[in-house]
């Protein structure tokens, strides 16, 4: 059975990859894109309490109910780091990306891809191979986006991305080793 937290972390993900995306195509970012985002993270804002309502009266078994807390925050620190990103752009008056980011933003945005793979498959975490070997193939792609660079203003925030998939990533192995 799929849990809305489930559908919940894997739709902060998304985002986050949308995001992302959008930024490695080099669209502009003007007031109408921030707003959008403004309404997205209002909508996970309901949808997180939401989530704290859920695992006050739901039993579930074998995860408990912190571990399922930590994923659904971890998740939802990925969609705040990317559209950070976003916002880093407009509040210094920079349309687009810079080209010197085009490396850093696709190894990055691969990074979050995968991670959305992992947490599709991770309601289905009792046949754990297949969602430890897309971790496999993350901590591959996190290695590849640590050894790039990108220019001043966008490194931080494209690395604090970087970082936030890789603690989803470790929350949700340890999950799977808990339960497994």
């Amino acid at each position: 059975m799929k849990y809305p937290i489930y559908e919940q972390c894997e739709n902060s993900i998304k985002q986050a990859c949308t995001v992302l995306e959008m930024l490695r195509q080099r669209k502009a970012v003007n007031e109408a894109v921030i707003r959008s985002i403004r309404l997205r993270r209002h909508t996970a804002d309901i949808a997180m309490q939401a989530t704290f309502k859920e695992l006050r009266r739901t039993f579930i078994t074998p995860i408990d109910r912190e571990d399922l807390l930590r994923l659904r925050q971890v998740t939802e620190m990925v969609a705040c780091c990317a559209e950070d990103a976003v916002l880093t752009l407009f509040r210094h008056r920079q349309p687009t990306a810079h080209p010197n980011d085009t490396a850093l933003l696709s190894a990055v945005n691969t990074e979050c891809r995968i991670l959305q793979d992992v947490a599709a498959a991770f309601p289905d975490y009792p046949r754990s191979d297949a969602v430890l070997k897309r971790l496999a193939d993350f901590q591959r792609q996190h290695r590849q986006s640590e050894e790039q660079n990108s220019s001043e203003l966008m490194y931080d925030t494209l690395k604090k991305i970087s970082a936030a998939c890789f603690s989803a990533a470790e929350v949700i192995r340890y999950v799977l080793l808990k339960v497994t």
